[in-house]
């Protein structure tokens, strides 16, 4: 019977306070290092790679854990009623794709205290917002895929997991941008098909340290665009 183990959500905290520039340092050096170990250990359903990879999500979860610059934002909404900003919803959208692309060994990855309480949706007694990090799982809910494929190339430093829709008719692709540079992303074969045909839903904002509250609750927002793969500096967006 297949198995699953679970990683305590690591990279759906990654971002904290951390630079945007950090972040990406973070990202990529993860994903370096889970693919040195993936090229190892092969046979993905045997116990050894069960037990390695375990382990090394534990390194990493202590990792996370023991470094002061990533720590939640300020608790503006009572006891751990975080503030998110840009930079932690770049954080969020980036371990959706880490899901997506490890989906053979997850079933089901949960989001725990929605509201107020490290929430993605904040609240007063007469009014309501979306985060930063509930407007990633709002897009992604509704735009990104349930079918991963795999993506090939060097795409760094952008983070880049695709997928095709439940009935297998459109393409998504996940991009995210954690640096303060825009880039272009590279498509062999299908650039121009993507360009001429598709749509845009990006997250950004003024900077990375950008977030919602009472008085403005749509400084970061989910805009439609027409397709362009020239990527926005500190954006995720679906494609």
């Amino acid at each position: 019977m297949k198995k699953a183990f679970f990683t305590m959500f690591f990279l759906l905290i990654i971002a904290g306070n951390a630079s945007a520039s950090e972040l990406i340092d973070v990202i990529n050096t993860f994903q370096a290092d889970k693919r040195a170990l993936r090229n190892t250990y092969t046979l993905r359903e045997s116990q050894e790679f069960y037990k390695r990879f375990t382990t090394f999500y534990e390194n990493w979860r202590e990792k996370i854990k023991a470094s002061e610059e990533m720590g939640y934002g300020p608790h503006i909404y009572g006891l751990l009623g975080t503030r998110y900003f840009l930079r932690d919803a770049l954080g969020i959208a980036a371990g959706i794709n880490e899901f997506s692309r490890q989906s053979d060994m997850f079933y089901m990855a949960n989001y725990a205290q929605t509201i107020n309480v490290i929430g993605a949706i904040k609240t007063t007694k007469t009014d309501s917002w979306l985060e930063s990090t509930g407007l990633v799982l709002k897009l992604y809910r509704e735009k990104f895929g349930s079918q991963p494929i795999a993506v090939s190339g060097s795409p760094e430093p952008l983070d880049v997991a695709a997928t095709l829709t439940q009935d297998g008719k459109y393409l998504t692709l996940s991009v995210i941008n954690a640096t303060h540079q825009n880039y272009d992303l590279n498509l062999k074969g299908i650039a121009d098909k993507l360009v001429e045909n598709g749509a845009s839903y990006i997250i950004s904002g003024t900077d990375d340290m950008a977030y919602n509250d009472e008085q403005h609750k749509n400084r970061i927002s989910i805009k439609e665009n027409a397709n362009s793969l020239s990527i926005a500096a500190v954006s995720a967006g679906i494609y």
